[in-house]
């Protein structure tokens, strides 16, 4: 059995656990049942029940988009369950965008490029660290536009790990295994006093991941262009925006602890840990909401009450 036929015949074996899952569920008439990548439903949770506060939310998680759609798809087949009430999230990740009624993907990367953002940190400012509008609106102006400055300089450092990366996933070789979440953002820039660094070469990527099949360079060429032609905050890897995101804060909330800075003079005791386990748990009421998001769940909400 090759790669390939091992792999589908794996999702499909976790489509038919998950299927049973959703066969036990007691009730469908009052229960939404949620699929989620991985555990972006400490992200999607609240939004949903803003929309569906007198629903039973019952959340399955897959293990990848591959195993969300083969899930949706084998569901969609099986008349026994044809009344549950199902929603689908998935990343857009570097593919095209794509939904359907029960379906939505996010129009950026990934979730995480919703937290990476000089929004949310504005609203982090003011609600976590107390700053205000009035008060306060010249520090906050300035950590503003040094966050973007920051926020520049790492998504430009790091144009040539995305276009890689994008390049490896539009090859579709299933013998290349990327494992991403193994290497940090910070072993490709680094952060110190205000400078950011670019820590890697495009040519040792392949020796970083362990890859030993040789990537088309015109691919890598394409795909480069189509990254630098692109607004980076969006369609760039959202796992490391959020990651240098995060950094920043960390820097942010220990000035803001040691009175130096931006704080001088300030009583402010941050209460965030910012851990990198849980700061989409954390910053999650901070993160932006697409407006196509309220969209869907909106919609979907008419049309199962109706």
């Amino acid at each position: 059995m090759d790669r390939a036929e091992m792999m589908r015949k794996k999702r499909q074996s976790s489509s038919v656990d998950l299927l049973k899952l959703i066969k036990k569920i007691d009730c469908f008439d009052s229960t939404l049942v949620c699929v989620f990548e991985g555990e972006d439903a400490k992200y999607y949770g609240s939004r949903i029940d803003q929309h569906f506060g007198d629903f039973k939310r019952k959340n399955l998680s897959c293990k990848g988009k591959d195993k969300v759609l083969t899930l949706k798809k084998n569901v969609e087949k099986n008349s026994s369950i044809k009344g549950a009430k199902i929603l689908y999230f998935i990343d857009k990740d570097f593919d095209e965008k794509q939904e359907d009624i029960n379906l939505y993907c996010t129009p950026c990367y990934s979730i995480e490029n919703l937290y990476a953002d000089y929004n949310v940190l504005k609203r982090v400012l003011t609600d976590e660290l107390g700053l205000c509008d009035f008060r306060h609106n010249e520090t906050i102006e300035v950590i503003i536009k040094s966050y973007q400055g920051f926020e520049s300089e790492c998504d430009n450092k790091l144009i040539d790990l995305n276009a890689w990366i994008m390049a490896r996933v539009k090859e579709n070789d299933c013998s290349v295994k990327l494992n991403l979440n193994n290497h940090d953002v910070e072993k490709f820039i680094s952060y110190h006093e205000g400078v950011v660094e670019k820590k890697y070469s495009i040519n040792h990527l392949d020796s970083i991941f362990s890859i030993e099949h040789k990537l088309c360079q015109d691919l890598l060429k394409t795909c480069a262009a189509v990254i630098q032609a692109s607004e980076l905050k969006s369609s760039c890897r959202g796992k490391y925006r959020l990651e240098f995101f995060r950094l920043y804060l960390v820097n942010l909330f220990e000035m803001a602890r040691r009175k130096i800075g931006y704080f001088e003079g300030l009583k402010i005791k941050p209460k965030l840990s910012l851990a990198k386990t849980n700061v989409v748990s954390e910053l999650s009421q901070y993160a932006n909401t697409p407006d196509c998001l309220g969209l869907f769940l909106s919609n979907c909400r008419n049309r199962i009450t109706a």
